[in-house]
């Protein structure tokens, strides 16, 4: 890839920086009619006065079309940025503030309460994490290895796909397929904690001689973007309040689709050129993403079966879907740029496969029965 295409991937501020903030566009999920109930109900209707944006009845219409169609407006995003390089190019630059945004909306509709409910499961939570951020990890490099060569970018970039945390957006995903909520947010949220120093090991460890992505300049960045996304949005619970988020939910879920889509648009700057220059690796980065993210996800339920069948689509949901904007953030400005396109091609299965998938695990829910009934609803949908 030419110097000129891959500094086009990257946003500006990326090309020419550590990248020290940035946060997981696709982290940064909206879920419907209540991201913030994790036990399923719906959040608080909005109620009482406020000012400016919140008090403006004119924005309902916008919010009620944004929270039906999200998924589709998600995954149309990637599109339109490779379709209109133009507009691509105008919002790349503030891709890291949209990010950023998106990530800290999504993070505060979460509830923390719940999760102490599912940490009584030490045993499930304790092969989670060791499923997710090491077995994946070595399995997916020593399969891969079989089939390419110890420098191929393709390679490196698989095994960073299967080493990254379970996207934060989880809880989100969960609700559109049906599945545990309350469970999906404990493992993305522990992944997350843990990733900044399984992360660095396994790079050491398993691309090292090839790849100089490990050591603890890693470990200290993905440590700094872990605070950044957590600690802001404790923070901004600690300032708004729980009742102030939840009364106003809707819009903010609506705030944090127009985010991500905005942040996947600018993305996609340069992708074009990409697809021209390099048609057969992209394509093949592309089909090795969606192969992946399947593979995860099928593992994820025959690993965890006997949890329980819910127990084993939440894992699967979560063991598939991984956060590579941080990683990303992490290794921008030390990665080859063969390896940034690969991480720029996994977010075609993050941007689509919520919405291709969700029919999926309706059935799955149907079948087994033991996860209740599956709500139909229209949206929202994931992130972005």
């Amino acid at each position: 890839m030419s110097a000129g295409v891959a500094s086009r991937l990257l946003p500006s501020g990326l090309a020419r920086t550590q990248p020290r903030t940035v946060c997981c566009y696709r982290e940064a999920a909206v879920v419907r009619d209540g991201y913030g109930a994790l036990d399923g109900s719906a959040s608080s209707p909005l109620r009482g006065r406020s000012s400016g944006f919140l008090r403006s009845g004119a924005v309902d219409p916008a919010t009620r079309w944004i929270k039906r169609n999200n998924t589709k407006i998600l995954a149309m995003a990637l599109v339109l940025g490779i379709a209109l390089q133009d507009l691509a190019a105008l919002v790349s630059p503030a891709v890291l503030v949209l990010a950023v945004t998106g990530m800290l909306l999504a993070c505060l509709r979460m509830r923390v309460p719940p999760l102490g409910a599912a940490v009584g499961r030490p045993g499930l939570i304790a092969a989670f994490l060791v499923w997710a951020l090491v077995l994946a990890p070595v399995l997916v490099f020593a399969a891969a290895s079989l089939a390419l060569d110890a420098d191929s970018p393709l390679l490196a970039g698989l095994t960073l796909n299967a080493a990254a945390p379970s996207m934060l957006s989880a809880p989100a995903y969960a609700l559109i397929v049906g599945v545990d909520p309350v469970l999906a947010t404990v493992l993305a949220v522990l992944t997350t904690l843990a990733a900044p120093f399984s992360i660095p090991a396994l790079a050491d460890v398993l691309l090292g001689a090839e790849f100089a992505f490990g050591g603890p300049s890693l470990l200290l960045r993905l440590l700094a973007i872990v605070v950044l996304i957590l600690g802001g949005a404790w923070l901004g619970k600690r300032l708004l309040g729980q009742d102030r988020i939840e009364r106003y939910g809707d819009r903010v879920d609506a705030a944090v689709v127009v985010c991500i889509a905005a942040f996947g648009i600018g993305l996609m700057h340069g992708v074009r050129a990409v697809l021209v220059e390099q048609p057969v690796y992209a394509i093949a980065a592309i089909a090795a993403a969606f192969a992946l993210n399947i593979v995860l996800q099928s593992a994820g339920v025959l690993l965890f079966w006997r949890w329980g069948r819910r127990t084993g689509a939440t894992t699967a949901l979560v063991s598939g879907n991984r956060n590579l904007a941080i990683v990303l953030a992490a290794i921008a400005d030390v990665a080859p740029p063969d390896v940034i396109l690969y991480i720029v091609c996994a977010q075609f299965p993050i941007f689509s496969l919520p919405l291709l998938m969700r029919p999926a695990f309706a059935r799955l829910q149907a079948r087994t029965g033991s996860a209740g009934p599956t709500p139909k609803r229209k949206g929202p949908g994931p992130t972005g």
